[in-house]
């Protein structure tokens, strides 16, 4: 599924701040309430748009790591299903490349990761499990971050044609293909 233009402003003022009303946000993207409250909705039952509280583990007693395993081929899909059984396991990604398997995981502390990773390798499939422990989350979006071309298809106001994020220009709420249309709009409002 692509998002549209709404969507994208809907979804990117969420990220910003996922407790905003549908007033709040309508005002901030300049759309009607009843329009936010549609498009929530349609977002939400889509399965696209989930709004979940997050906790900040710099500010919180834990210790954090990620897991990388290589998986036997005939056994990638039972691993999975044991995903869920670990409550210390807060996201699992089943990745191509050199590992199969990414996983974030928190614990009371390292020992606690240690066990996970002792249960983790004892799983029948699993090859090489490495562990990286977190030492700080230097950029963390919360969940995928909303970007036009990643997913997100926003066409100029001004001439419509389709908007390529690495020449899209934001000016109140709207977006431009380039400086020449977000000026020629500006001079249509000025007269």
């Amino acid at each position: 599924m692509e998002l549209d233009e709404l969507d994208y402003r809907l979804a990117k003022a969420l990220q910003e701040d996922g407790r905003l009303t549908t007033r709040q946000i309508a005002s901030l993207i300049k759309v009607s309430e009843p329009t936010v409250r549609s498009r929530l909705k349609k977002l939400r039952e889509l399965g696209v748009l989930n709004i979940k509280a997050s906790l900040d583990l710099r500010k919180i007693d834990c210790t954090a790591a990620f897991l990388t395993l290589k998986l036997k081929a005939s056994n990638i899909q039972e691993v999975l299903k044991n995903l869920s059984s670990f409550p210390e396991v807060d996201a699992a990604y089943q990745t191509f490349g050199e590992y199969d398997l990414v996983i974030l995981a928190t614990a009371k502390d390292v020992k606690g990761i240690q066990r996970l990773s002792e249960k983790l390798a004892g799983l029948d499939g699993v090859e090489v499990l490495r562990v990286s422990m977190l030492l700080d989350a230097l950029v963390e979006r919360r969940g995928f971050s909303v970007r036009v071309g990643v997913g997100v298809k926003v066409n100029c106001f001004n001439c419509r044609k389709e908007i390529k994020s690495e020449e899209m220009i934001e000016h109140e709420g709207r977006f431009f293909c380039s400086q020449v249309c977000l000026n020629k709009y500006k001079t249509e409002r000025e007269t």
